[in-house]
């Protein structure tokens, strides 16, 4: 029970960091929660502070996971469930920071950074599905919902342990979750495209 409570420590510390918000409170003297879609995560940062903040942030929020699960494999490497429990408490970490009373950004940086770690095969054709699926759509949560949910179904496929099974699903539900406000954006047309960010960026 102990390297599973040390991965739990660890993988949830991690996400605690929440790099848009101290980049907000450093360079823009603002909480990043208050402006745009009002959580602390990447697409977000770009919205409200620009592509550059966007960047590091994304580039941060996936790190953090990779992290976790690299720590965690070092430490406890004849455990295959731990590198998936490391992801999923980092990510829970992310959405839910305990010293921001649990209000932090929407975990997808994240995600990835779990496949990353995980399956780096994998991961290179999430993201590629990622930048063609946000090109199509011109929203990024469609991708967002068709990675978090490939990723469980692939692992189904391939006849994973029941245990990461249940974690992949209980990531899935809290992720799309914390997305569902941007669904609803998107069908009354209120979500912000990329096309549209694209062209503020150019313009400003």
């Amino acid at each position: 029970m102990l390297e599973y409570l040390i991965t739990v420590v660890i993988g949830y510390l991690l996400g605690c960091f929440q790099v848009s918000y101290y980049l907000g409170k450093i360079f823009k003297k603002i909480d990043i929660r208050e402006y745009g879609s009002n959580n602390a995560g990447a697409s977000n940062a770009t919205i409200v502070m620009g592509w550059k903040y966007g960047a590091l942030t994304v580039f941060c929020d996936i790190s953090k996971a990779i992290v976790a699960i690299m720590i965690i494999h070092l430490v406890f490497p004849d455990n295959p469930i731990l590198k998936y429990l490391a992801g999923t408490t980092c990510i829970i970490g992310h959405i839910f920071p305990f010293y921001m009373k649990f209000k932090g950004g929407k975990g997808f940086a994240s995600y990835i950074g779990m496949i990353i770690a995980i399956d780096f095969k994998i991961a290179i054709i999430a993201i590629i599905g990622i930048i063609a699926i946000t090109i199509i759509s011109d929203y990024i949560v469609i991708a967002t919902l068709s990675v978090i949910s490939g990723f469980p179904i692939y692992k189904l496929y391939t006849g994973e342990h029941i245990v990461i099974l249940g974690l992949l699903t209980f990531i899935f539900i809290v992720i799309f979750i914390k997305h569902f406000i941007n669904i609803k954006r998107i069908y009354k047309g209120e979500e912000i495209g990329l096309r549209s960010l694209f062209r503020k960026e150019c313009e400003s």
